[in-house]
C-alpha cells in the first residue's frame, strides 16, 4: 500500500469519526469542509520540484 493509499485512508476514518460525533448535519458538514481546506492548503504549500 503506498503512503498516499494510506493517507487517503486516514482521511476517510477522521470523516468518518466526523460524521459519528456529529449527528447535526451543518456542523458535520462544516468540519469536512474546514479538513478538506487544511488538506488542500498543505498540498499547495509544497515546494514544487524544478
Amino acid at each position: 500500500m503506498s503512503v498516499k493509499e494510506e493517507k487517503d485512508i486516514s482521511i476517510d476514518k477522521q470523516l468518518d469519526l466526523i460524521i459519528e460525533k456529529n449527528k447535526d448535519g451543518a456542523s458535520a458538514m462544516k468540519k469536512i469542509i474546514d479538513a478538506i481546506s487544511k488538506e488542500k492548503n498543505k498540498i499547495n504549500q509544497k515546494p514544487e520540484k524544478v
